[in-house]
């Protein structure tokens, strides 16, 4: 039989661990710091660091990517705004490399959202599967006046017992929040989820709900970079 072996060298599949700005994230034997790449107004280089805390080399490859969110949902296109030096490197066991972060256009009236992607590439082993996944790391550019985040929000039932929540961003900067919940009228209560929206757009979450009230409402809290989250929505549309 063959032997599954995960090495999770690097693994981002929830926005919420993106929310620790600043701080290191660690997975197998790869380490990068920080988890977010924030470009203050006329800034053009930034770093990153990544570590590596194996016993063997590690390869790492990095690409950049425009972000943005056509419909309420995350996309990704390659770009070369902003570019990673150097864009794949092999670092020795206990070893580290700075990473130069490189900017070639600044934002414009609002502050400008990329993502950069570092992925390891793992090393064939006969007889197992290695599984690397990779980290997503935000990159926000800042426009050259400070902004805010102006964030609306709406609900409407989606049929299947799902609630359809959208933040919609009228502001000049992103808003990052973490443990949002939706719950009814009759104290039924969604899993935590978490999520960025981004300046002039709108980011939407599916949320499966029990004992959705389609003509009621819905009541919204968390956290956000902005402060704490509480407030009622009513349910609007049908599915």
């Amino acid at each position: 039989m063959t032997a599954i072996r995960r090495r999770l060298a690097l693994a981002v599949a929830a926005w919420a661990s993106l929310c620790l700005a600043g701080t290191a994230v660690q997975a197998g034997g790869l380490e990068v710091a920080p988890i977010g790449v924030d470009f203050a107004a006329g800034q053009m280089a930034q770093t990153i660091t990544v570590t590596n805390r194996a016993t063997a080399p590690a390869t790492v490859q990095l690409r950049t990517f425009d972000w943005s969110q056509p419909g309420g949902i995350d996309r990704l296109a390659p770009t070369d705004a902003v570019v990673a030096s150097p864009p794949i490197v092999t670092i020795p066991p206990g070893r580290e490399q700075v990473i130069r972060v490189l900017l070639r256009r600044p934002a414009g009236a609002a502050e400008k959202s990329y993502r950069l992607m570092v992925e390891e590439i793992p090393v064939p082993v006969p007889g197992q599967i290695n599984l690397a996944l990779h980290l997503s790391l935000p990159i926000f550019v800042s426009a050259a006046a400070p902004g805010q985040a102006k964030i609306t929000w709406s609900a409407r039932p989606a049929g299947g017992g799902v609630v359809e929540l959208a933040a919609r961003n009228d502001g000049t900067r992103h808003a990052k929040f973490d443990g949002l919940t939706i719950a009814t009228r009759g104290g039924a209560a969604s899993q935590a989820f978490s999520g960025y929206v981004l300046p002039g757009q709108e980011k939407r979450w599916r949320i499966p709900l029990r004992g959705l009230d389609r003509a009621g409402q819905v009541t919204l809290r968390g956290a956000g970079d902005q402060g704490g989250v509480d407030a009622t929505i009513a349910l609007d549309g049908s599915p």
